[in-house]
């Protein structure tokens, strides 16, 4: 019941699930773009560590495991496009489609 009350909380300001993916997409399409100019080699090996992270939960099937990584991966991905604002709207998007599913 907890889940479907925050999931019920997120829609009451007449957001659809749909609107927040689309807007997920785009934001973070955008921080990636940026994110891929200024990344150095050491944001590229935290991205490998994580997706390696991600593979073996899968083959565990820890599925909360894989979801909070996944989380994390997505929020790495945009950490080196270093503009705040961006990041900031972005982080809360992740927030709320991390909380639907």
């Amino acid at each position: 019941e907890g889940d479907a009350t925050q999931a019920l909380t997120l829609l009451e300001g007449n957001e659809s699930p749909l609107e927040l993916w689309d807007a997920r997409r785009e934001v973070e399409a955008a921080l990636i773009c940026l994110a891929s100019e200024k990344a150095t080699p050491a944001d590229h090996k935290a991205v490998l560590d994580i997706l390696t992270q991600m593979a073996r939960a899968v083959e565990l099937e820890q599925d909360s495991t894989y979801l909070e990584l996944n989380y994390r991966f997505h929020i790495l991905l945009i950490v080196p496009a270093n503009n705040t604002i961006l990041k900031r709207i972005a982080e809360d998007l992740f927030q709320k489609t991390h909380q639907i599913l």
